[in-house]
């Protein structure tokens, strides 16, 4: 192991690629497992009432613009 952080603060290619990769392949388990959680929440069904988009700010460049979503919506649980 102490080996490895040499090589890694030493700039080895083959460590560095080694260490991003174990990120990645972390990060994408932690994302699996949290999807796995979240597909088994309770669903419950509901209907959209309002929508609209406004502006917020004041450039006048649509780019430079930020939008706000306002929505309405209704739902029962239970019922």
């Amino acid at each position: 192991m102490q080996s490895f952080f040499q090589e890694l603060l030493s700039g080895d290619r083959a460590a560095i690629l080694n260490l991003v990769a174990g990120y990645f392949f972390i990060c994408g388990i932690s994302g699996l497992l949290y999807w796995r959680r979240v597909r088994a929440w309770p669903q419950v069904s509901g209907q959209l009432i309002k929508s609209e988009i406004e502006s917020v700010g004041l450039d006048l460049q649509t780019r430079d613009m930020n939008y706000h979503a306002n929505l309405r919506y209704q739902y029962s649980v239970g019922a």
